[in-house]
C-alpha cells in the first residue's frame, strides 16, 4: 500500500521557502511557491522579439527592483535565459539583497542544478547573515539534495543567531526523520510546535514516527494539525490512513470521500479509496478511483498496478496487462507488479 504522501509533497507543501518570483499587482511576495504561482502561457522562446509584453512602460534599467521584476516575468513563462540576464543586472545594482540570491537559486533548481542552487544560496548567506529566511531556504535545498549533514550545520547556525526559529527546528526534524533518527526528530518537531502551535506539518510528522510505532498517540498529533487547519488535505488524508490501517474503515472512507470533495486535486485520497473498494468487493467502484487517481498523478506506478488488478476483475485481460506494463516501465524496481506482469503475461500465452 502507498505510504500516505511522499518526503517531497511534504516539502513542496509544507516548507517551501520559494523567495522570489511571484507577480503580484502592487508589488512581489516575499513568500511564494513556484510550483503553483506560474504564468501559464504558449510562447516559450527567449527572443525578446516574441516574448510576452507584460507591461507598457519602458524598463527602468537603473531600478534593480523593477529588473527583478522583470526576471521574474521571463522566470514564470520558463524563459530563464532572459531571467537570469536580468537578476544579474539586479544583483549587480543590489549586491546585498538576498532576495535576489534566493530568485537565483529558485531559477537553478527549476532548471535541475542544484549545485548552482546552493551555490548561491551560500554567496547569499555571505552577505545577509541575518536574514534568516535566504538560511532557511538554504537548508531546505539542501534536504531536497538529500545533502543531510551539511542541513544539520546550517541549521545548527541559524538556531544560534535564532533560538527561538521555530522552522529551524522543523527543518532539522525532517533531516532527522530522513536519517531514521526517529527520536532526534520527534524532539525537533515538538520544539517546533512547541515554539509555533500553528505549524501544522510538525503535528503531520510527529504523528508519522508515533504511528510508525503504533502509538495510538498519533491520532492526536494529527488531530491537532487539522484542528489549526480543518482543509488541510495532509492532516486529514493522515487521519483517514490511520483509521484505515487500524479497521476503523467506515471512518476512514468518510474523510477520504471528504477531500475528493473539498480537495479534487489530492490524489492519494482516490488511490486508497480505492484499495478500500477492492477490499470490499466493489470492483467497479475501486477501478474508477485509480483511474481518477491517474488522472492527477501519471507518473506514480502504484495507480497502474492496482487498476490493473481491478481491469483483470472486470474481465479486461488487454487493459490488465497495459496497466500492469506501464507500472513496471515507470518503476522496474516494483516487485510486485514485476510478479504480476509475469502472471498475466504466461496467462495470455
Amino acid at each position: 500500500m502507498r505510504g500516505k504522501h511522499s518526503f517531497m509533497k511534504g516539502i513542496s507543501s509544507i516548507l517551501y521557502f520559494a523567495i522570489g518570483f511571484l507577480i503580484l499587482q502592487g508589488g512581489i511576495s516575499c513568500k511564494s511557491d513556484l510550483n503553483t504561482d506560474r504564468i501559464n502561457t504558449s510562447t516559450s522562446t527567449n527572443d525578446p522579439k516574441t516574448s510576452p509584453k507584460v507591461a507598457n512602460a519602458p524598463l527602468d534599467t537603473t531600478n534593480p527592483d523593477a529588473l527583478y521584476r522583470e526576471a521574474g516575468k521571463y522566470f514564470n513563462n520558463k524563459q530563464y535565459g532572459l531571467a537570469e540576464l536580468y537578476l544579474k543586472k539586479a544583483m549587480k545594482l543590489k549586491p546585498n539583497e538576498p532576495d535576489y540570491f534566493m530568485a537565483m537559486a529558485d531559477l537553478y533548481m527549476d532548471q535541475n542544478n542544484s549545485r548552482k542552487a546552493i551555490d548561491i544560496l551560500e554567496q547569499g548567506v555571505n552577505v545577509a547573515p541575518r536574514d534568516t529566511l535566504i538560511r532557511l531556504k538554504q537548508i531546505q535545498f539542501l534536504i531536497i539534495t538529500q545533502q543531510y549533514a551539511d542541513g544539520i550545520q546550517k541549521s545548527a547556525d541559524l538556531l544560534a543567531m535564532d533560538p527561538q526559529n521555530a522552522d529551524a527546528y522543523f527543518l532539522r526534524g525532517l533531516i532527522f526523520k530522513e536519517t531514521d533518527n526517529d527520536s532526534l526528530a520527534r524532539i525537533n518537531f515538538q520544539h517546533a510546535v512547541d515554539l509555533d502551535p500553528k505549524l501544522t506539518d510538525a503535528y503531520i510528522n510527529l504523528g508519522d514516527l508515533y504511528s510508525k510505532d503504533n502509538d495510538p498517540l498519533a491520532l492526536k498529533y494529527y488531530q491537532n494539525a487539522l484542528a489549526f487547519d480543518d482543509k488541510n488535505p495532509i492532516a486529514k488524508h493522515s487521519i483517514a490512513y490511520y483509521y484505515q490501517n487500524h479497521n476503523q474503515i467506515d471512518k476512514a472512507i468518510e474523510l477520504y470521500q471528504d477531500i475528493e470533495k473539498v480537495t479534487p486535486g489530492y490524489p492519494d485520497a482516490y488511490l486508497n479509496l480505492g484499495i478500500i473498494f477492492m477490499t470490499q468487493d466493489k470492483i467497479p467502484e475501486a477501478y474508477e478511483q485509480f483511474s481518477k487517481f491517474i488522472e492527477l498523478d501519471d507518473q506514480a506506478p502504484e495507480g497502474y498496478y492496482y487498476r490493473s488488478l481491478a481491469a483483470e476483475q472486470l474481465g479486461m485481460p488487454q487493459k490488465a496487462l497495459f496497466d500492469m506494463k506501464e507500472a513496471v516501465s515507470i518503476d522496474p524496481k516494483f516487485e510486485k507488479a514485476q510478479k504480476e506482469l509475469k502472471r498475466l503475461v504466461h496467462k495470455k500465452q
